[in-house]
């Protein structure tokens, strides 16, 4: 990445006991940083190397809490840019194609598919897209854009834009290794991909 350093926001139970943190010399802790709320606390971290890292709190009464933080290689790629010679496709994985009816009811979801109503999910999927790459390379595009991958566990919130986890993939849509083989294939058909990646807005 461009930088070494970055901020990492560590959620955890009576946070404010843990007095002391060290760490494995795949990286370096520059800040540590408790707030009102001691479910929280900020690090400052350096990457010094890839490896498998790993974080150690310390606190009254012998306390110890360890977080795993693997670094991993980089491989180097540079996403290419965008510009005006780019054709970009808008699909909403849900109403595009059901690649897998395995998915289309998840235990527990507030939001399992409704195809017969209007704002219900209609089972479209990553593997549909995979699927039909072909079709999308057909229509000469050089840009995928996808609507919001993230988990959307909330009623009638098949388009993405209702995020109840910003660190997990919806799972009506499948997996995160069914996101990365997305993004690999598309790749090798010479087609970029936009991530839709919204901050602004969370259920």
């Amino acid at each position: 990445m461009a930088h070494d350093t970055i901020s990492v926001l560590v959620y955890g139970e009576s946070l404010q006991e843990l007095q002391s943190v060290s760490s494995t010399p795949e990286i370096e802790i520059l800040l540590y940083k408790t707030y009102a709320n001691n479910q929280f606390l900020k690090l400052g971290i350096r990457i010094i190397r890839a490896g498998d890292a790993w974080i150690t709190f310390r606190g009254e009464g012998h306390r110890e809490e360890k977080l795993h933080f693997p670094i991993l290689e980089r491989t180097g790629y540079q996403a290419p840019s965008f510009n005006s010679a780019d054709i970009i496709y808008l699909l909403m994985p849900d109403r595009f194609a059901d690649g897998n009816p395995n998915n289309n009811t998840i235990p527990g979801h507030l939001d399992n598919a409704e195809p017969e109503h209007k704002w219900g999910r209609h089972g479209g999927d990553l593997r549909g897209i995979i699927n039909n790459i072909s079709y999308l390379k057909e229509l000469g595009i050089s840009a995928l854009w996808i609507t919001p991958v993230f988990e959307n566990n909330y009623p009638h919130a098949y388009h993405g834009y209702t995020p109840t986890d910003l660190y997990a993939i919806e799972p009506h849509l499948g997996s995160e290794k069914d996101y990365h083989e997305l993004i690999d294939s598309l790749h090798q058909n010479g087609i970029k991909i936009i991530k839709d990646h919204i901050v602004n807005h969370i259920s």
